[in-house]
């Protein structure tokens, strides 16, 4: 492919000098150009995805920069192999990001490796992804963020917050945003006229705020909060009240680097109890919707063969089987039957784990390498569907359409077929629908839920390149041949990078990436069948070091996951953790920084993670499944992800969920009324019945309660 174009300024006039770097899937360097005097530049080498452009002021003084970077989609599909286009640069202000670490401030040389502050990324008053750059580069001297003028902006920040940890913390001016501009907001003014942030001010205030307002509301709501999340909570607020009372001479006077200084302290003594609380607050507020929301009331009214009731009967209950899907990823590669047979002992181990559900991973890739020649039988037989619906697993189809590729060309056919890159939309569409009814076909006896499309829209998962309207379409045509080929089961849109993180603003204005809330919105107002969302939401806190995979998903706060849980349950559909796992070990010095949760991650911290993250998505009453990826460590997707070690040793993670699940159950004994009722708690699921009456047992009976619990069963002796 070959790209010729012009870079201009924010006014229409060609750049002289600056950067264009042509990049891949997976943001990889192809090619670098700079344009010459008349802002002309060209371009060309194999799997070109995008444009990146840098005016020639980006490598000047920070102060002096007045353009952002901008990124830009190669458009078409198929791809073409020549192209024209013109790249408009957006204007931006420089802001010096004033922080400290320990008191000291962060200038001069930026530290190697691990920086202090990760990662940035900006948002609109909306939450949605907007323009904005960070940089830090030696000779930089402070780190710098760039704004568009007039802009509101919301930052996240990977940063590190004391004892809870290095996690993506919240800057936007205690919830008021920030603005640089001729009336800036959230920011001082230097001597010389520079925007500042004074960041761990501005972190303490904005979670502190936070912190405020999620208090309010859920004492408002009901909810009773223990003592330990109010030391929290009243040492975060001392601490942010010392912050506010060290006074600020003027500007220029000798002492005012000082005094921020030890304002920094103090922030940074608020921000890490701001957090705790929050944890807190979560946590007992799930506990207590587990309560409401799971165990709920069962009812039973037992009948003597005669009609009349069984007053005075002695009731046991006990639950056998959980409604809620409580899923586990064996990988077929890795784990195949015929190397780990059913009955032997990591499936054994499975079972006594609790687990229902398997997600089989339908490789478009391997199931129609060719068009046309269906693998579907070879592809099955590495985990028979039928054998394993036989063992008891509940099934469901995963990523049997998504359009990931990496790097070009050894990547781009590692999940979609090669064949489908010569296709436009329309044939794309119809190929997808072909492939769906085909795979349902095959499949549709023992598997009862399959994937309309698996992490749509993203720079790394637009395979095809089609634009909004088009992948909408495609999303239509892929549940249209669900449906077609028979399925009556649930059809999932599953969704990745659920905070938007990998959403560039730039190449979402041109329509060819969305963020998943909004793809979820455009396909109800397209009228897209669907009936289930699936969120990739517990990878947070995970690194990948594999063939395929690398980088990590930096750890995000449990109020932003619990939030997250809440925002896509607004549609009303019910809600799948689709994807779970964080590591047992800390990445090496050779790994991605990701953060930390309360200390480098140990077999005892993935543990205890699990506690906490299963219990706040269990509490959530739209939640339907949690899905945990790998089964063991061996090639985890996750690095040391898995449950068990590879020759099958639980870990304590996998103790800790076989509690949670066993702990989860409902029934107990009980006594009927003089009416014949029976009550007990209980979540949806099966029950087994024990009857004592008149001297005589009855049972034992299997009765099954579902999601609502208004419903009472009746049971005749």
């Amino acid at each position: 492919m070959t790209v010729e174009g012009i870079v201009q300024d924010p006014d229409g006039r060609s750049v002289a000098g600056a950067r264009v770097e042509a990049l891949g899937a997976a943001h990889e360097l192809i090619g670098v150009a700079v344009t010459d005097d008349e802002g002309r530049f060209a371009v060309s080498g194999g799997g070109i995805v995008m444009l990146q452009a840098r005016g020639p002021d980006w490598e000047g003084p920070a102060a002096s920069v007045t353009t952002l970077p901008r990124l830009w989609r190669v458009p078409g599909s198929p791809r073409p192999a020549e192209i024209h286009t013109a790249i408009t640069l957006q204007a931006c202000i420089p802001v010096a990001v004033r922080a400290f670490a320990g008191g000291a401030p962060l200038d001069g040389q930026p530290p190697e490796g691990r920086r202090i502050i990760g990662r940035l990324w900006c948002f609109d008053e909306a939450g949605k992804v907007a323009p904005g750059a960070f940089r830090w580069q030696a000779g930089d001297g402070e780190p710098w963020l760039y704004l568009p003028p007039g802009q509101v902006s919301r930052l996240q920040v990977l940063w590190p917050a004391g004892d809870f940890g290095t996690l993506v913390c919240h800057a936007d001016n205690g919830g008021r945003g920030l603005c640089a501009g001729a009336l800036p907001e959230g920011l001082t003014r230097s001597p010389d006229g520079v925007a500042e942030l004074w960041l761990n001010e501005d972190l303490a205030r904005s979670a502190c705020a936070r912190l405020a307002a999620v208090w309010t509301r859920t004492e408002a709501e009901g909810y009773s909060l223990n003592q330990k999340a109010r030391n929290y909570y009243g040492a975060a607020l001392t601490a942010l009240e010392n912050m506010e009372a060290v006074p600020l001479p003027d500007r220029g006077d000798a002492g005012y680097m000082d005094a921020r200084s030890r304002r920094s302290l103090h922030a940074d003594a608020a921000l890490p109890a701001a957090l705790w609380a929050m944890e807190e607050l979560v946590l007992q507020k799930a506990e207590q919707d587990v309560a409401h929301h799971r165990r709920m009331t069962r009812t039973l009214r037992l009948l003597q063969p005669d009609g009349t009731p069984a007053a005075g009967a002695r009731v046991q209950v006990l639950q056998t089987e959980h409604d809620y899907n409580f899923g586990v990823f064996v990988n077929p590669r890795t784990h195949p039957i015929d190397r780990e047979p059913l009955g032997g002992t990591m499936w054994t181990a499975i079972q006594e784990l609790g687990i229902n559900l398997l997600p089989l991973p339908l490789l478009w890739s391997l199931h129609e390498p060719l068009r046309g020649q269906r693998r579907d039988a070879e592809t099955d037989a590495q985990l028979p569907a039928a054998a394993l619906r036989r063992a008891g697993f509940r099934l469901k189809g995963h990523i049997h359409v998504w359009p990931w590729h990496g790097r070009y060309p050894e990547q781009w056919t590692a999940f979609t077929p090669g064949w489908l890159y010569e296709l436009d939309a329309a044939g794309a569409q119809r190929a997808v629908y072909e492939h769906q009814r085909a795979l349902v076909s095959y499949f549709g006896d023992w598997v009862s839920g399959f994937q309309a499309i698996n992490e749509p829209m993203l720079s790394h998962t637009n395979a095809l390149n089609l634009t909004l309207a088009e992948t909408v379409e495609l999303v239509r045509q892929s549940s249209a041949g669900i449906r077609d080929g028979g399925s009556t089961g649930p059809i999932e849109v599953n969704n990745c990078c659920l905070f938007a993180e990998s959403v560039s603003p730039d190449v979402r204005e041109q329509g060819y990436e969305r963020m998943p809330c909004e793809f979820l919105a455009d396909l109800d107002s397209a009228g897209v069948e669907y009936d289930a969302v699936g969120i990739q939401l517990g990878y947070y806190g995970g690194y990948m070091q594999s063939q395929l995979f690398q980088g990590g998903f930096p750890v995000r706060h449990l109020l932003d996951l619990a939030d997250l849980v809440d925002h896509f349950s607004q549609a009303g559909k019910p809600v799948n953790i689709s994807e779970v796992s964080v590591p047992s070990s800390h990445p090496g010095p050779d790994g991605p920084f990701i953060g930390e949760w309360h200390g480098p991650w140990t077999p005892e911290r993935q543990a205890e993670w699990i506690r906490c993250f299963y219990t706040m998505c269990y509490s959530k009453p739209m939640t339907r499944e949690i899905t945990w990826w790998n089964i063991t460590d061996e090639d985890a997707f996750i690095k040391d992800g898995g449950l068990m070690t590879p020759d099958y040793r639980p870990k304590p993670a996998y103790l800790t969920l076989r509690a949670l699940i066993e702990d989860w159950k409902g029934g107990g004994d009980t006594t009927t009324d003089e009416v014949g009722t029976a009550v007990f708690t209980g979540p949806a699921g099966v029950y087994t019945v024990v009857v004592e009456h008149g001297g005589r047992k009855f049972g034992p009976f299997s009765v099954h309660f579902g999601w609502e619990s208004s419903e009472a069963f009746e049971i005749l002796l």
